[in-house]
């Protein structure tokens, strides 16, 4: 069914069949439910004074002065139920070369970047690997923050997106969040880099039907205990997926329970977050903060290793040193 502007015109001059596929649901625009948010201007328009059209209408709203001290630089973020919540999920404190104490906060201004490009009206051809420890609550994030954009988010694990008909998932998606039930293996890294941007377009493949073109995703977040395993991937396709990926770490000070917190958060607080963290990413630039790739490269190596853990847990404890790759 097609929802918003025009609508009612056309039903009634009989040609509501005239709208094209690839005119519904625009990524620049995000259909509220008082109202079509323009993300490229971060203002608030009527169904009828946008003049798109749409598929569905996201269950949330959000008011016009908010939207104004987000565009405006005064958005009280730290105020915000999700930020407060998660915010030393993700931070520790550690001491400066005087011995004096700090809050380290790097890995949430990387998890910030990643997650502003989600409403992003440009394909900024990004992924990122959330990884973390049991409980450190990274599903219950991703489903807090997918909660008011449902429509427009797939939750495909990676391995089912090498299938056949693995792109029959992203129809209609602009984001794919999702947290891998197991042991990540990324078997097709070229299969990341077309849903994450390589062409402007892909094909997916429906079972019974005919195959479509969909647009390439904004953005993605995989959720993880440990970095994944890469399968038979080197030089320029390696190298692709390194310049659009952002590793993640979510374990910081706060281990508490995750367990109310996804009720507790509401819709409307978790849209608030993703369109703050959408500005905040304009104002730099649209530039996406993330390690360097030969930091992440290093990570990855390490982490894989069999004997990481050991390791980590035993050699470097003991001697105070670290190690890189084998």
């Amino acid at each position: 069914e097609v929802v918003g502007t025009g609508r009612s015109a056309l039903l009634s001059m009989g040609i509501a069949d005239v709208v094209r596929v690839s005119e519904l649901n625009p990524p620049r625009y995000l259909p509220l439910r008082n109202g079509v948010l323009d993300l490229e201007r971060l203002e608030l328009l009527g169904y009828e004074e946008a003049h798109v059209h749409f598929t569905t209408r996201l269950d949330v709203e959000i008011d016009g002065e908010t939207l104004r001290a987000i565009r405006e630089g005064r958005y009280n973020a730290m105020g915000n139920e999700v930020l407060r919540r998660f915010r030393m999920r993700f931070c520790y404190h550690e001491e400066d070369d005087g011995g004096r104490s700090r809050l380290n906060c790097r890995e949430l201004a990387y998890f910030i970047s990643s997650v502003g490009t989600w409403l992003s009206p440009i394909r900024l051809k990004h992924l990122a690997f959330l990884i973390g420890p049991s409980g450190a609550g990274k599903t219950t994030l991703l489903n807090v923050l997918t909660k008011p954009i449902a429509d427009f988010v797939a939750t495909t694990q990676v391995e089912r997106l090498s299938g056949e008909f693995g792109f029959e998932d992203l129809i209609g998606k602009r984001v794919l969040a999702s947290s891998e039930r197991t042991a990540t293996v990324i078997k097709d890294v070229e299969t990341l880099n077309l849903i994450f941007g390589k062409e402007a377009a892909i094909t997916a493949h429906r079972k019974f039907r005919s195959s479509v073109k969909i647009p390439s995703l904004n953005a993605g977040m995989l959720a993880m205990k440990d970095p994944p395993q890469i399968e038979s991937a080197k030089g320029e396709t390696l190298s692709a997926l390194y310049s659009r990926l952002s590793i993640i770490r979510m374990d910081g000070e706060d281990r508490e329970n995750v367990e109310g917190i996804e009720e507790e958060i509401s819709p409307r607080a978790a849209l608030e977050f993703l369109i703050w963290a959408r500005a905040w990413l304009e104002r730099r630039g649209w530039r996406v903060l993330r390690r360097g790739e030969k930091e992440m490269r290093e990570y990855m190596e390490r982490e894989a290793w069999p004997l990481s853990d050991f390791w980590r847990d035993c050699i470097e404890v003991a001697t105070n040193e670290t190690t890189k790759g084998r």
